[in-house]
């Protein structure tokens, strides 16, 4: 009968006396030791050498070897080296650290601290232990948190596992040198791109109901601020009004709603403001404590800082007579008798505001272009309009009327001044009766 305990004994003296003549194995019934004594040994198993190494060697290439971790019969964990021909191909020759639990967390420790943790789903978590992404970075310090560099670093995301495959892409990237990415040095490019490729969206209050910022449509080039579906270059909607609208471009109205078009036609620029619900285009205000145009190098002033002025215009040429201040009337038929224009200078009353103040009108008298003839009416207003001055065109001269009078030509006064008395009366009323026709004065002489 072979006695055991004898046995064990012999072979942990043996044990004792090899350590005892500095020998590189130790064990002390608990412990083992290698290249340690048993005042060392601190653990179940302790190495002490200068370079110490652990080696796992195994001789089958479709296998693999296993550092496995175990809680009585349960195992928890294992670190693997895959062998050249064993598993799947994507993971041959890797280095798997594997938790076996269905809740714990891969962990990485520096300074006593968790920096790293790879859930049980999946996502990983720097500078955090609960990660609720993919990837969830934190971090207690201002502008500490990512950083790429490369020749020239980018982010993309797609719609497919595998790069090549997919057909949606978002990128951001930076072009750190010229030529990178079709740019300039110091350029950032925010794109979609890819065969299925959509629009590329900047919004500040992103609600998940697909509302938007600013859209940009890679199919028309157009631009849209607070709409999603931008109709021309450039389309701002969601303002005051139903349907806000910025024409860039072109002529025309503007295609649903009120809005207001800057562009031109043909070579002339305007701005223009539309109602669609009733087809009616509408006044345009330019606000401002003083509105400054310009157009061939003359500047319109209105709300000048000089004292007393309100409309000043100026010009480079000190020797010229030039149109510095037009205004137009046009209509897409044929203008008839009275078609013409309004200037009109509207002040607060002391209870109701732009009360018409001054009026002035330039009509066709006659409207054939081969005889036209134009008269404008200066009216001064109290409670109603007074008419203070006419001029108008006869044909072969221009006339005149004040105080209501209808224009009429210069009046001939003809007469001897230094004959009978019989005479002088006969100048004096025809001095009052051009008078009269003119309109200043009201003859009611006899």
């Amino acid at each position: 009968m072979i006695d055991l305990i004898k046995d064990i004994n012999a072979i942990q003296e043996r044990l004792n006396k090899l350590a005892r003549a500095e020998t590189p194995l130790f064990f002390d019934g608990t412990n083992v030791g290698v290249g340690t004594g048993s005042s060392a040994l601190s653990a179940k198993f302790t190495i002490s050498a200068t370079a110490p190494e652990v080696r796992i060697k195994w001789t089958d290439t479709a296998q693999l070897g296993v550092l496995s971790f175990y809680e009585n019969t349960t195992s928890k964990g294992s670190l693997q080296q895959i062998a050249s021909l064993h598993a799947t191909t994507a993971r041959r020759d890797n280095i798997e650290l594997v938790n076996a639990t269905t809740s714990g967390s891969i962990s990485l420790w520096t300074n006593s601290t968790q920096r790293v943790t790879v859930t049980s789903t999946g996502s990983v978590g720097i500078g955090t232990t609960s990660p609720d992404k993919k990837l969830h970075i934190v971090s207690a310090t201002a502008g500490d948190s990512t950083y790429m560099s490369s020749s020239a670093p980018s982010f993309d995301l797609g719609n497919n596992a595998v790069f090549a495959s997919a057909t949606m892409h978002g990128l951001l990237a930076l072009a750190t040198g010229a030529g990178n990415y079709g740019l300039s040095a110091g350029d950032v490019l925010v794109a979609a791109y890819g065969n299925s490729r959509g629009d590329l969206y900047i919004n500040s209050n992103y609600s998940g109901t697909g509302t938007t910022d600013v859209i940009l449509q890679p199919s028309t080039g157009n631009v849209g601020i607070s709409t999603t579906a931008p109709r021309e270059i450039l389309d701002i909607g969601g303002g005051v009004l139903s349907t806000s609208y910025f024409r860039a471009e072109g002529y025309g109205t503007p295609p649903t709603g009120e809005g207001l078009e800057l562009g031109y036609s043909g070579a002339v620029g305007f701005v223009t403001a539309y109602k669609r619900t009733d087809s009616t285009w509408k006044p345009v205000v330019i606000r401002g404590s003083t509105v400054s145009l310009r157009a061939n190098n003359v500047d319109f002033l209105v709300g000048s800082d000089t004292a007393g002025t309100s409309l000043v215009t100026t010009d480079t040429a000190t020797n010229t007579s030039a149109g510095v201040l037009a205004m137009y009337h046009r209509t897409s038929g044929t203008p008839t008798v009275g078609f013409g224009a309004d200037i009109n200078i509207l002040l607060d009353s002391a209870t109701v505001a732009d009360r018409t103040a001054l009026n002035v009108r330039t009509i066709w008298a006659t409207a054939t272009d081969a005889s036209r003839k134009a008269r404008t009416t200066l009216s001064v207003s109290d409670t109603a309009s007074r008419t203070a001055l006419i001029l108008e065109a006869s044909g072969s001269a221009a006339m005149i009327g004040f105080l209501g009078a209808g224009a009429v030509v210069r009046q001939n006064i003809t007469g001897t001044r230094t004959g009978t008395l019989a005479q002088l009366q006969t100048v004096v009323a025809n001095l009052l009766t051009g008078l009269a026709n003119l309109g200043l004065i009201t003859d009611s002489t006899t």
